[in-house]
């Protein structure tokens, strides 16, 4: 049955009437205008003598090609998304970084106010304590209590009180 005259680019079409044609045909009617247009594209037999297997196996290659393509598309938009997110996360990320380093400014500058050096500062020109008792004052500041309250009493008279109660008491 095999005569050995293979043609790879076109399927003898048969003529058929409609009523010969079944719904089980219309596969084979998808395949004769599959072979009547590849025919149409400027392939001759002559053209394919030698070429016939690469063109088979071209349209299949645009084919895999071309679904890629479309399967690529939604991956970049994927993509697209995922970076997007990522980003966003990030800048909330640095958001939040940014809002807990103000807050600690805030708060070391509050610090900043009843530190050592402000006693030290507003301790020096008290002309009514001696060296020595400067000295013992001091070490008052050494507790973040007692330079809360010496910075923060605002009548001199009362600071100067407080600071010769806390020096007697030591």
């Amino acid at each position: 049955i095999a005569s050995g005259d293979l043609n790879f680019v076109s399927i003898p079409q048969v003529g058929l009437t409609s009523d010969a044609i079944s719904p089980m045909d219309s596969s084979t009617n998808y395949l004769n205008h599959i072979s009547s247009t590849n025919v149409d594209d400027g392939m001759s037999s002559s053209n394919l003598q030698g070429q016939g297997a690469s063109r088979r196996d071209e349209p299949e290659a645009t084919t895999s090609t071309n679904s890629e393509q479309k399967g690529a598309l939604p991956v970049k938009k994927r993509k697209q998304s995922q970076i997007a997110v990522v980003l966003e996360d990030y800048m909330d990320f640095w958001k939040k970084q940014s809002a807990k380093l103000v807050d600690e400014l805030k708060e070391s500058k509050q610090d900043d106010i009843f530190s050592i050096g402000n006693c030290v500062a507003a301790l020096e020109p008290m002309e009514d304590l001696s060296i020595a008792e400067k000295a013992k004052a001091l070490r008052l500041s050494k507790c973040p209590m007692n330079r809360e309250i010496f910075i923060n009493t605002k009548d001199s008279n009362l600071r100067l009180y407080w600071l010769k109660e806390e020096i007697s008491e030591m």
